[in-house]
């Protein structure tokens, strides 16, 4: 990156028609095997200029691929990310995330992409929802962060509360990330980390495995839950209000832990849930 050259250049123009076909053939085989069920999609909105907030699930990035493609072929929705900017230091790679809507995540951009009219989405847990340890499954570890609460508020935009249950069934943790820390090797991590003034915790995952000791997914099904979106003017116009902002983040993670709760009671009742069902399934779309 030159000098001259400033955030705003890693924007890029949002999801093309040609890279969202490209997904959507590339994802065939993912929407066959995990078969999504969706809820609520009424009541996603079809216009432009929200922050969709959603939970990370382990190994995070297939569902949400998923939801990318599936919001785009039944509603025509696009959605936009938000990467970190040294993502868009490495060329090629920076065109293939560019061309996805994926975007340097900094204020100025986030804004520029509201008022295109562009859907952001944004899992305030990050990496460390994504590394989670035993007994975390299907919970929210969002900490204090209402970054994302003050980013909407700041442009005027409706937070769509998005859940996602199914991902975290996918593996199971053989040895947890709060054991590898306790070891040498762990505070030999740690250290090195803190060195660059970095916190090790969300970066070093569980060992996991899924179809008997491989990395294959185990079959479980997809589940994703739509919330209605939730007005900033109902907390304020003010996002260096900090009690507003915490207010308007409590709103969305409490829908969010609803949702949650609706999709795990409804995949209890779910007779495509149930592994041999979903193989007779899959066979059969096959």
């Amino acid at each position: 990156m030159g000098a001259t050259e400033t955030p705003q250049e890693w924007l890029g123009d949002g999801p093309s028609t040609a890279a969202l076909g490209r997904a959507g053939r590339f994802l065939r085989p993912l929407l066959a095997a995990f078969d999504p069920c969706f809820v609520g999609l009424d009541r996603v909105p079809r216009s432009g200029g929200n922050v969709f907030v959603g939970n990370h699930t382990m190994i995070g990035m297939l569902d949400y691929a998923i939801l990318y493609i599936e919001l785009y072929r039944r509603l025509g929705v696009t959605l936009w990310s938000l990467a970190d900017h040294f993502h868009f230091t490495v060329p090629l790679w920076r065109d293939l995330l560019l061309a996805n809507g994926t975007f340097d995540g900094t204020h100025e951009n986030c804004a520029a992409v509201l008022a295109r009219g562009g859907n952001i989405v944004v899992f305030p847990g990050g990496a460390r929802e994504v590394t989670r340890r035993s007994g975390e499954q299907n919970t929210l570890l969002w900490g204090d962060r209402s970054g994302f609460a003050r980013m909407a508020m700041a442009n005027d935009a409706s937070i769509v509360p998005v859940a996602f249950v199914g991902g975290d069934d996918w593996y199971r943790i053989v040895y947890d990330t709060n054991r590898i820390l306790g070891t040498r090797l762990g505070d030999a991590v740690d250290a090195r980390f803190r060195r660059h003034g970095m916190n090790i915790d969300g970066y070093v995952p569980s060992i996991i495995r899924g179809i008997g000791p491989t990395l294959l997914p185990r079959p479980e099904r997809l589940y994703y839950w739509f919330g209605d979106p939730i007005d900033p003017a109902e907390f304020g116009d003010d996002p260096d209000d900090d009690v507003a902002v915490r207010k308007f983040r409590d709103a969305a993670r409490d829908e969010l832990t609803r949702g949650i709760s609706e999709l795990l009671a409804l995949r209890e009742t779910d007779p495509r849930r149930n592994p041999s069902s979903f193989v007779r399934h899959l066979l059969h779309r096959r």
